[in-house]
């Protein structure tokens, strides 16, 4: 059964994610249902100790000079040392938070999240059409979308946020100048591309860590591969964006960034890339108290997906010409 399930799952999986993104039905029904469905209680618990163990073991703060981490408080909390309810999110994330500086603190290592901006212009439907569209960015205010203690992350003291409009990275520690440099320039960079805190944290050997979430379902970094593939072959699953960003000293500029096509980043094969990495041992999936906790090392992702180009350029994305109808 196992054999047959690593064969068929992958592409099933492709297959609906491609009937999913292009029905905006589909999309329309399961934002209402989400919209009212009733929170589900939580049933995870994690002590503060246990998660600080847990986290120093894996080797934040120590196995490398940068921690990438991923997080949801969505299904998990952490105990109350007191014995009375356990803490709720915003106290679970704030704690979580504190653990993960405290250990890069501690080992003069750098932290750094995705903080990937909200719009609430193109929040509702990804597949918005951006032709003479411009947002505002601002990296000081404009909220982040991809959790709370990523939020709460981009508030903190010192923090520091790169300057590109997609798929942006808050860092504190003494990489973070190096991580964030000239991310946004005159060259049309892409959000994932040699000039991205996401390549520089390959560079530095970066650990990636995800709490309370699958790491597959985040791993932002398997976009570096394909962004730096020089083939043209490879053009029309980018279009342009149009941003206003707010710069060092209050100075707004407008920006003409590129961005991989939304309909493309949703058929990626994610448990085709799931299965590799797991059987080339690099990416680690663990329960911990009932807390999901996975890891993996930058580099080795990226030199497991660049091998993988050498065989195939589409690598992870599955039946890549086959979307192109939709990214047009």
């Amino acid at each position: 059964m196992g054999i047959i399930r690593d064969t068929l799952e992958p592409s099933l999986d492709w297959c609906a994610r491609q009937i999913y993104w292009r029905s905006k039905t589909l999309r329309n029904l399961r934002a209402y249902i989400n919209k009212h469905r009733k929170k589900k209680p939580v049933t995870a618990f994690i002590s503060e100790m246990e998660l600080r163990n847990i986290l120093t073991e894996i080797g934040v703060g120590s196995k490398s000079p940068v921690t990438l981490v991923h997080s949801s408080v969505n299904n998990w909390a952490i105990k109350n040392p007191e014995n009375t309810e356990p803490f709720n999110s915003f106290e679970t994330a704030i704690t979580t938070l504190n653990i993960l500086i405290e250990l890069t603190e501690k080992n003069n290592a750098t932290l750094a999240m995705p903080t990937h901006p909200y719009y609430k212009e193109t929040a509702n439907d990804p597949f918005i059409s951006t032709i003479g569209l411009k947002l505002k960015y601002d990296p000081q205010t404009t909220p982040c979308k991809v959790g709370l203690i990523n939020e709460l992350f981009r508030r903190y003291p010192n923090a520091k946020r790169s300057l590109f409009p997609l798929s942006s990275v808050t860092s504190i520690g003494p990489l973070t100048d190096e991580l964030l440099k000239n991310n946004l320039n005159e060259e049309k960079p892409l959000p994932h591309g040699k000039y991205s805190p996401y390549y520089r944290i390959i560079e530095n050997k970066g650990l990636i860590v995800s709490i309370g979430i699958p790491l597959i379902e985040c791993l932002t970094i398997i976009h570096v591969s394909l962004e730096l593939e020089k083939n043209p072959l490879l053009d029309w699953i980018y279009r342009d964006r149009v941003f206003d960003v707010v710069m060092d000293g209050n100075i707004e500029k407008e920006w003409i960034v590129r961005e991989i096509h939304p309909a493309t980043c949703r058929c990626w094969g994610e448990k085709m890339c799931e299965r590799d990495l797991r059987n080339a041992e690099i990416l680690h999936e663990n329960i911990f108290a009932d807390v999901r906790i996975d890891w993996a090392f930058a580099q080795e992702i990226d030199d497991f997906i660049t091998t993988k180009h050498n065989k195939n350029i589409y690598y992870p994305y599955p039946f890549l010409t086959l979307c192109r109808p939709l990214s047009q």
